[in-house]
């Protein structure tokens, strides 16, 4: 018996097969309190956001709602020939962390453009999806349609459960 882990074994196991399919939802118009209030109660580190057609249109993760607890950050400034330039990605980042601080509704604070899988996704590749965009959890659609929620720790509990059993 070997502690190491099988790929073939992880690859085969489809994202379906671990995903939370029972989660609240959020929808724009709610309050970024209401929004806190729904997280704190929830084992999930984000929840989805729908709209009135019960589309997803983004997801807000429990740290979006940590902004006004955090220093914003501070845009860089180049100086070249006697001129000042703004770095523009630097200026974009301070513009979302003001956005998400002055927040009071879900649609001011929630992300619009987010990573998501598929339920025939492989773990392995929800996984590195995951971990290249440092997401705690991430969305599963079909087709556009909101089908499940899968998380760091429900991947966890499955790579324990995958070296046990070997």
């Amino acid at each position: 018996m070997s502690n190491d882990i099988d790929p073939i074994k992880t690859e085969s196991r489809k994202v379906q097969e671990i995903m939370v399919t029972e989660y609240m939802v959020l929808t724009e118009a709610e309050s970024v309190h209401d929004a806190l209030k729904v997280l704190a109660g929830s084992d999930l580190p984000m929840l989805p956001v729908v709209d009135t057609s019960n589309q997803l249109v983004g997801v807000l993760y429990d740290d979006d709602l940590l902004i006004e607890e955090a220093t914003l950050p501070v845009p860089h400034v180049v100086g070249l020939f006697g001129d000042v330039a703004v770095w523009p990605p630097a200026m974009r980042k301070l513009s979302t962390e003001l956005r998400k601080a002055f927040a009071t509704s879900v649609k001011d604070a929630m992300n619009t453009k987010f990573e998501f899988v598929g339920p025939d996704d492989s773990i392995e590749q929800a996984a590195t999806i995951m971990h290249q965009n440092h997401l705690s959890a991430i969305p599963v659609l079909n087709q556009d349609e909101l089908v499940g929620i899968l998380t760091i720790k429900i991947l966890l509990n499955e790579l324990l459960s995958t070296i046990e059993h070997d």
